[in-house]
């Protein structure tokens, strides 16, 4: 398989208990069938290295806590912490429909720090992304989303500050 065919989903971040088990933190929230991942590819010395999941259940909005078959001891586990971790991906569109979900909620703010609204869709148009935010008048508007509109983003705080073209708040 090509390296193309899986996408970077997080990182290893520590080991809880004396279980062998260790926290998964997704970069963009948990995919849709998070409870069904029978496989993550972990990085390691810059190749992926699968690992069949024994056990999952859910710690937070953005983390699992897993137990991978064949790794017992908590000193073997701990040589995964901080590593990266891939997923498999079907196609293009599980990639999209993963950022599209991850941004849903997100406040956009414009350049002067004024709050718009909040996202409630992403639309990928090819060559012309636009989200669809309900503005702070309860309002419905579609804005550009690009990479080159984007002041700030902080995925922590759920916080978009766009530069908005001049007049499409009066569309």
């Amino acid at each position: 398989m090509e390296r193309t065919d899986f996408i970077l989903a997080g990182k290893l971040l520590k080991t809880t208990g004396i279980k062998s088990e260790i926290i998964l933190s997704f970069d963009n929230g948990l995919p849709k069938d998070f409870l069904k991942l029978g496989t993550i590819l972990i990085d390691i010395d810059g190749g992926l290295v699968p690992f069949f999941i024994e056990k999952i259940k859910q710690k937070s909005s953005s983390t699992v806590v897993v137990k991978l078959e064949d790794v017992d001891s908590e000193v073997e586990i701990k040589e995964y912490i901080n590593s990266d971790f891939y997923l498999q991906t079907i196609n293009n569109q599980e990639v999209e429909d993963s950022y599209s979900a991850a941004i849903v909620g997100f406040e956009i703010y414009n350049s002067k720090n004024i709050k718009l609204g909040e996202i409630i869709d992403y639309l990928d148009i090819p060559n012309n992304p636009i989200i669809k935010i309900l503005s702070t008048q309860n309002k419905e508007l579609l804005l550009p989303y690009n990479e080159n509109l984007i002041i700030k983003f902080s995925k922590r705080k759920r916080k978009i500050t766009l530069e908005i073209p001049e007049g499409i708040m009066d569309i």
